[in-house]
């Protein structure tokens, strides 16, 4: 897995506007241009995803199979236990994280997800790495409906726009992670994680900027998030232009969209493979082996 790196919003609209000789605002508004980002993040939701952790609340319990998982979280996921791992002496024992192979993400009766456990680990910690991608951004950058202290792990914003679930925002120099967005005449965002990404976390005002971010792997995907944006920049203007400016961005919004297209031909996504618990076999009437597949 590689670490993840983070642009904001604005940082993007500003790189857009620079690439476009656009920084007047004569041609495209802000909202236009969020508007066809959001499309072509909208079309990394089946290659782009970077690595989350949710702590299971209470660990695993023995004998208990279902867990509810939250809203923010989809089935793309490797619950994982604490296990101790034993060697020939008591010093040499290992605390460590191991992935629990055998288990299923089902719908339940509420709407949601739960995560079913076919073989069952003992009572002890437990968390799960899930994978999250990017979604719209806001056409408008919100604002914070009210002063939040460098602790607070909640903030109220002052938007009616459909954000991601689960993400990034910077508000001035911090970037703060969140997990959980309400939705309604204002967006609550829930579980902040402050001061991430090599920030540091510090208290914010009312009426202070709410960027959301954008992560990814590699930074070469903003390379192709740039080319996909100006596509969709230079389609804007197919209809309603004179015949000879509409050829003009005929061919832009061609040019621009092959080479998004063409990025992804030499593109790794960033998933290691898993295995998955085949079957069990007893050798000797005494050891038991584990058979593994690997799922791609």
């Amino acid at each position: 897995m590689s670490k993840i790196i983070l642009r904001s919003q604005v940082d993007l609209l500003s790189d857009v506007r620079r690439r476009m000789r656009d920084a007047g605002k004569s041609m495209w508004t802000d909202p236009e241009i969020y508007l066809v980002m959001g499309d072509a993040l909208m079309d990394w939701r089946s290659r782009v995803a970077v690595p989350q952790l949710y702590t299971v609340t209470g660990g695993w319990v023995t004998g208990q199979a279902d867990y509810d998982l939250p809203s923010y979280i989809g089935d793309d996921l490797t619950p994982q236990q604490r296990r101790w791992t034993w060697s020939t002496s008591e010093s040499e024992r290992d605390n460590q994280w191991v992935d629990v192979l055998d288990f299923t993400v089902l719908p339940n009766t509420t709407g949601g997800l739960t995560l079913h456990l076919g073989r069952l680990p003992s009572t002890g910690d437990g968390r799960i790495i899930w994978w999250g991608r990017n979604g719209r951004l806001p056409l408008v950058v919100p604002t914070l409906s009210g002063d939040i202290t460098s602790s607070a792990t909640s903030a109220v914003l002052v938007t009616d726009e459909d954000v991601p679930e689960a993400g990034y925002i910077k508000i001035g120099n911090e970037w703060i992670g969140y997990a959980g967005a309400t939705r309604g005449a204002t967006v609550t965002l829930s579980n902040l994680s402050r001061g991430v990404y090599g920030t540091t976390a510090a208290s914010h005002t009312s009426g202070d900027d709410v960027a959301f971010g954008v992560a990814v792997h590699r930074d070469d995907l903003f390379v192709q998030l740039y080319n996909a944006c100006r596509a969709g920049m230079h389609e804007m203007y197919i209809t309603g232009a004179a015949e000879s400016e509409r050829a003009h961005h005929e061919r832009m919004t061609m040019y621009y969209r092959d080479l998004a297209t063409e990025f992804w031909r030499g593109y790794t996504p960033n998933k290691p493979w898993k295995l998955k618990l085949d079957h069990n076999r007893t050798v000797g009437g005494q050891r038991t082996e584990h058979i593994y597949s690997v799922v791609i």
